[in-house]
């Protein structure tokens, strides 16, 4: 195709983010056709139909990585292909920027959270960042994370705010009184994730409301000690542990509150898809969780740490229908702002004005 629009993306997440990450991308209507370079399979929840996967593999992470920095390149050679898109910043964004700077072309950043307050406010952040703000195209979780970045120099014309996109048709507005489930929790089982206090917070909350029931979507090292923990208080006929779902859209479907208590985030997934099936969302401050999650008007927020402030969150949402109605119906306004078709728009503006029309002489300073 003479004047083929095409891109390359470089990532690796989770099979779900990359789907939702990358769908809006060819959606946009202004990419003719999208490379997808990733350590993983394509096994994702459906097709992301003008799109070819280029599955890298290796023994050893560091193999690994120049396998795919050596697929993008190659890749982003191609007369056709006019730039990069990357998703966590370290190392796929890092490798989006070395092929950039190598074939004369436009790049991409998307900062999901974890790259940002783990590695680029890090000690060796300062290095990372003054490659990085030299991207054509900066996209983060929310103005706080924008703010942060304004601070330490980087372009905030080239910086903006990307919704996470979702298929909002698999998220189905079910009436509370119809849920089975009054908490849900979903994510990995690590340490930073805090969910032994989830679980004393409805130890706690069990004492006034009997017959609360919390749902465990995840698996991770921790699974164990979880049950055990569980076990101990009573709680085998309250929580249920599910597992790992590779669709888990139909538990929040099934759920009224979404809970978080994690110590470090940049703005999880699992929260925009519990808000979107209709979950009330209690959550600890963090990242840019409160750019969202607004305490008494789009949920509630809690200190990490503070099992009595979750229980207290979970059994006011429980108790108090008036309260619970009002947060419910803000987050079913906030909706809208996921679907495919708005993200697709957005995409469709920034590619447009900051990858067709790049001329090199600002962002990366070849």
């Amino acid at each position: 195709m003479k004047n083929a629009n095409e891109l390359v993306a470089v990532m690796r997440m989770g099979q779900a983010n990359a789907y939702y990450h990358l769908k809006p991308v060819v959606m946009s209507g202004i990419v003719d056709h999208l490379h997808i370079v990733r350590p993983l399979p394509p096994e994702i929840p459906g097709v992301i139909s003008g799109s070819t996967y280029h599955e890298v593999k290796g023994k050893t992470i560091v193999t690994r990585l120049a396998k795919v920095f050596l697929k993008t390149l190659s890749l982003g050679m191609r007369r056709e292909v006019k730039g990069f898109i990357s998703f966590y910043a370290f190392p796929y964004g890092l490798i989006a920027c070395l092929a950039g700077m190598l074939t004369r072309k436009p790049v991409h950043i998307g900062f999901v959270g974890d790259d940002w307050y783990g590695h680029s406010l890090a000690w060796y952040g300062p290095v990372l960042n003054a490659i990085f703000r030299r991207a054509a195209l900066i996209t983060v979780t929310g103005p706080k994370m924008k703010d942060e970045m304004v601070e330490r120099h980087f372009p905030s014309h080239r910086i903006h705010h990307l919704p996470h996109a979702i298929d909002l048709d698999r998220y189905l507005d079910t009436p509370p009184k119809d849920r089975r489930y009054d908490c849900i929790y979903v994510g990995d089982l690590i340490p930073r994730k805090r969910v032994h206090d989830i679980i004393a917070a409805i130890h706690e909350v069990k004492k006034v409301k009997s017959d609360l029931r919390l749902l465990i979507v995840g698996d991770g090292p921790l699974r164990s000690g979880l049950e055990s923990q569980a076990e101990s208080l009573g709680l085998d006929g309250t929580i249920t542990f599910a597992g790992f779902q590779s669709d888990p859209s139909k538990f929040f479907c099934d759920s009224k509150i979404v809970v978080i208590a994690s110590y470090r985030e940049g703005f999880p997934f699992t929260l925009v898809e519990g808000m979107a099936a209709g979950a009330v969302p209690v959550s600890t401050p963090v990242g840019t969780i409160p750019d969202i999650v607004i305490h008494g008007e789009t949920g509630l927020l809690f200190p990490v740490g503070d099992v009595s402030g979750l229980a207290g969150c979970i059994l006011k949402l429980l108790t108090d229908e008036a309260l619970f109605g009002s947060l419910r119906s803000e987050v079913l306004v906030k909706r809208s702002e996921y679907g495919f078709e708005r993200v697709a728009g957005l995409w469709a503006e920034w590619i447009g004005r900051n990858f067709y029309h790049w001329t090199g002489r600002e962002g990366m300073d070849y």
